[in-house]
């Protein structure tokens, strides 16, 4: 393999950059020498070798995908278009890593649209595309959206050569239009090894015992009611520092500052909580949140990363994956879902539990990490070619 492009991903959401370090970081183990370019939707202020980053967005990928069209109405690509085309026309495989790009959750009728393009790329250059493990549907388009989408998906989504849905909700939405190439997997985070390819960090550690990190998520606060959320996370504090640990407030994206900063204001002055953030990388986060007793998670990939670390966590979260993810773990009963309100006086309730078991469910989970996770690596089916 000489060429791959990385699609849907970018640097600036923490998960999205961990599921790009990832694929990036199998294909160079297998192929050293192969060029990886990440297509972003977003001006990225970081670099991670070999990786080399091209901007796109939705009207690059029109224009290239119906040159023809434009042709005829005398006008020529640009120059950027161009050298984006000549990559997909060069490269000999395309992935895709997108989170809830195909959906109808956030209303949003473009990024749909613009994600069924993209296959249609790949299928106008006869590229090989893998959808790699990521959240789909529900489809519930208004009905003049759903004309025009439908037919697109029964028509691109046959195309990709795999399409790994991560979630049960979303491999029965896509079977309506798609099965031959349809498969249900976990996150392909969890399902890969920590990551090779490095940006420039130092690592962070904690010189604390009994430490938890509560980890939050702006999208949180827009499905829930956001000062019943703030409530939450004070409660939960004052019992974490009545039980003496030490609690940090992470940020695990760059949308999370303002609801940290929020989350921190009670407790400025106390040296029992401390905020961290810092624009840390995925693998810095990672390295973290190693380092908890627990968590207290809100963003997916924070959960994804406590999982795989071995350390336990109570999920407060606003979508069927983190229920699934932690259902596979057997810690289902440690979700909750802000679509359906929160008791506050429920999760204080788990947070007890939690306290008195943390080590043993940390135990519990490195079973499962060692009998089922760790003996798969996606990327070994994908790449054996």
């Amino acid at each position: 393999m000489k060429k791959a492009i990385i699609i849907g991903g970018h640097f600036q959401n923490k998960g999205a950059q961990a599921m790009v370090l990832a694929t990036a970081s199998e294909i160079h183990k297998k192929y050293p020498n192969c060029e990886i370019l990440m297509f972003s939707y977003f001006k990225e202020e970081i670099t991670v070798q070999p990786i080399r980053i091209i901007n796109w967005g939705i009207r690059k990928i029109f224009n290239i995908l119906f040159e023809s069209i434009k042709v005829l109405t005398g006008k020529r690509l640009t120059p950027e278009e161009r050298i984006i085309r000549e990559h997909i026309r060069t490269t000999d495989i395309i992935f895709d890593v997108s989170g809830f790009a195909l959906s109808s959750q956030f209303n949003d009728f473009f990024s749909s649209l613009n994600y069924l393009f993209t296959i249609l790329l790949a299928k106008k250059f006869k590229k090989k595309m893998i959808l790699l493990p990521q959240s789909f549907g529900p489809f519930d388009y208004i009905w003049w959206q759903r004309i025009i989408l439908f037919p697109l998906m029964k028509y691109s989504l046959k195309y990709p050569e795999k399409i790994y849905a991560r979630e049960t909700t979303g491999y029965e939405h896509l079977k309506k239009f798609t099965q031959k190439n349809l498969t249900r997997s976990l996150d392909l985070v969890l399902l890969t090894d920590k990551p090779v390819l490095q940006p420039e960090r130092n690592k962070v550690i904690i010189e604390t015992a009994k430490n938890v990190a509560i980890i939050p998520n702006d999208r949180i606060i827009k499905w829930g009611n956001k000062s019943v959320i703030l409530k939450m996370y004070q409660s939960i504090i004052n019992k974490l520092i009545e039980e003496n640990f030490n609690v940090i407030i992470l940020r695990h994206s760059f949308e999370d500052l303002d609801i940290c900063k929020e989350i921190y204001e009670n407790y400025e002055n106390n040296p029992k909580v401390k905020l961290y953030g810092a624009d840390y990388d995925c693998i810095t986060l990672f390295e973290i949140i190693e380092q908890m007793s627990f968590v207290i998670a809100s963003r997916y990939h924070s959960l994804v990363h406590s999982l795989k670390a071995n350390v336990p966590a109570i999920v407060v979260g606003w979508a069927d994956k983190y229920y699934e993810l932690m259902a596979y773990f057997n810690l289902e009963d440690y979700v909750y879902d802000v679509r359906n309100g929160l008791e506050i006086d429920l999760i204080l309730g788990s947070l007890n539990k939690i306290l008195k078991t943390y080590q043993q469910i940390g135990k519990n989970i490195k079973s499962i990490n060692d009998e089922k996770i760790n003996k798969i690596n996606l990327f070994d089916e994908i790449l054996k070619n």
